[in-house]
């Protein structure tokens, strides 16, 4: 890559002017075709981290409502439930947030952006607008 770069800028100084420009241009957009690249990348990876939190907090807000339904069916009868051992000295779980219902389900707010919500722009639209913008100049500059 080094060697090839030093060749490069050896060509680059015998060339006219003009020459250098248009090596120039061609460098720019390469560099920015791979730097707007780079955030839908990014995007890729949080929206497969954000679908894995959905599965999970869908999973416990399951199991939540599953235990917290034994609990109301075991009220009356007092069925023996396992549960893992804990330090003597520990507080006994409270069931739910504070605030809330004692031993109910935790109330899970809904999360932003939901259906109805307004949402920003996409990162997504804007940086394809900056790379059209990029690329009607290169073309341009390409014509004359």
């Amino acid at each position: 890559m080094a060697e090839e770069f030093a060749n490069f800028m050896a060509e680059t100084k015998k060339a006219p002017l003009e020459e250098k420009l248009n090596a120039f241009g061609d460098i720019i957009e390469r560099m920015m075709s791979v730097i707007l690249k780079i955030p839908d990348l990014v995007d890729q990876s949080l929206a497969t981290v954000n679908q894995k939190i959905t599965t999970l907090e869908s999973r416990f807000n399951t199991i939540n409502n599953e235990v917290s339904s034994l609990r109301t069916k075991g009220i009356g009868t007092s069925p023996v439930i396992a549960s893992p051992t804990s330090p003597s000295s520990a507080p006994p779980p409270s069931g739910g947030p504070p605030g809330g219902p004692p031993g109910g389900p935790p109330v899970v707010p809904p999360p932003p952006g939901g259906p109805g919500a307004a949402r920003p722009a996409s990162p997504v639209s804007l940086r394809g607008a900056i790379m059209g913008e990029l690329k009607q100049l290169f073309s341009k500059r390409n014509q004359s």
